[in-house]
């Protein structure tokens, strides 16, 4: 295993933006990030929140939350990607992902006032079941013109903190050459030419975040984890922001999920989200128990769980990067891409058993359907960071092989009783009890 003082070696210059999207955004580079381009990357960051924070007024969300009768509202150019790729994702959920989930987590209370004060009637309104607006049938988009014919609640928290990390990554990729690292609160995006000499990514335990409970090694690529545990309220912890979008409450079948994305393919020409073409995912078909964690494993970052397109610092979950809070780091040797064993006696069918029993308004499979996610037709195919974190998000709500009819990437899962499951290639093990 290498030590912290190689990977310091390899990425000395360290880049903060502690208050991007709440939970701060580290940048770890082998070349320095000049004040031109910090300015630039920061510059970006504040208007990415203006546009899309649903805590704030006077963006275009907030805007369009207030609009009683609806409106036009024209979003910048780069928001396309992050617009189609919600489209897939409300295709592949059946509706669960759905960025009007904003109205259902007011209700809940993580509104902007963050009260975390339930409304008294909340479950008799929350989901689309109750007539919550939704992203197919209550907003138009044209391009990047979304038009509502009444108020319409949007959280781009499922996969809009990865869509910013892969804006950044891009500018960073066209200014600085060598090794970097972005890290947004755990979905990171991961550029490391040399395969031979990843990173390695603790899994944070979701029942102790101050522990790990697996590790992956990536080089180049995006890797993203979500999990309620940095971020609940309410008695017994029953409410968080993983929510399913049918019924509008918090899913509970699954306490942590990981998903890594390859980059781009730029020589093959082949994007790393483009579809299989409907293969499943093959998954290792035994469920295996999981150690609490090992202080005797090195870690080049930690895969933490408080993900969201718009967290403050002051909600549960939140987190402040600074540059210190890299100083603990280290690298390790070769990549690991060997699921873990399974315990024996412990066997169950598919990884689709991790999901919740209880999923109101799904209706049975439809014919398998065409991949939203086609070359050349869709634009977030080159987004690897803001797919990696929506199907991080959709894997609380949406069986692992019906996603991999829309998209390619590896996967881990943790369930309620700390049950895992890993698709085969996934770049990782779990540390078995």
């Amino acid at each position: 295993m290498v030590g912290m003082s190689e990977l310091q070696e390899r990425m000395p210059h360290i880049t903060a933006f502690p208050e991007a999207l709440g939970t701060g955004i580290i940048v770890r580079s082998a070349q320095p990030i000049g004040t031109t381009l910090k300015c630039d990357l920061q510059s970006f960051i504040d208007e990415y929140g203006i546009t899309l924070s649903r805590f704030r007024a006077d963006s275009l969300v907030g805007r369009m939350a207030t609009a009683g009768r609806g409106g036009s509202f024209d979003f910048p150019d780069w928001s396309l990607p992050l617009f189609e790729l919600y489209d897939a994702l409300d295709s592949a959920s059946r509706g669960a992902i759905d960025p009007c989930v904003g109205e259902d987590l007011i209700r809940l209370g993580y509104g902007a006032d963050l009260t975390f004060t339930v409304e008294r009637d909340a479950r008799e309104h929350t989901g689309s079941i109750h007539g919550r607006p939704t992203w197919r049938g209550d907003v138009e988009r044209h391009g990047t013109t979304l038009v509502t014919h009444r108020a319409v609640h949007l959280d781009f928290g499922a996969c809009g903190k990865g869509y910013l990390v892969d804006v950044l990554a891009r500018r960073l990729r066209t200014i600085i050459s060598g090794e970097w690292l972005i890290d947004a609160g755990g979905d990171m995006a991961i550029n490391i030419p040399d395969a031979a000499r990843p990173v390695s990514i603790g899994l944070e335990d979701p029942a102790d975040t101050a522990s790990a409970i697996g590790i992956a090694h990536m080089s180049n690529g995006s890797f993203c984890a979500s999990a309620p545990s940095r971020r609940h309220w309410g008695a017994a912890y029953k409410l968080h922001h993983l929510l399913n979008a049918i019924d509008g409450q918090p899913a509970h079948g699954v306490s942590a999920a990981w998903v890594a994305v390859p980059a781009p393919d730029t020589v093959a020409g082949r994007p790393a989200a483009t579809p299989k073409n409907g293969d499943a995912i093959e998954a290792t078909r035994s469920m295996i128990a999981v150690d609490s964690g090992s202080d005797d494993h090195d870690y080049a970052v930690t895969a933490t769980t408080a993900e969201s397109a718009d967290t403050v610092t002051a909600g549960p979950g939140g987190i402040t990067a600074t540059a210190d809070a890299t100083e603990a780091v280290t690298t390790a040797g070769p990549a690991d891409t060997t699921a873990a064993p399974a315990a024996s006696g412990s066997a169950r069918s598919s990884m689709t058993d991790l999901m919740p029993d209880s999923a109101p308004g799904l209706a049975p499979d439809p014919p398998a359907p065409e991949p939203a996610c086609t070359p050349g037709i869709t634009t977030f195919a080159t987004c690897p960071t803001a797919v990696a974190d929506g199907l991080a998000t959709a894997l609380f709500v949406t069986e692992p092989d019906r996603l991999a009819q829309y998209f390619s990437f590896s996967c881990a899962l943790l369930d309620a009783g700390r049950h895992a499951m890993m698709s085969e290639k996934f770049p990782g093990r779990f540390f078995v009890a």
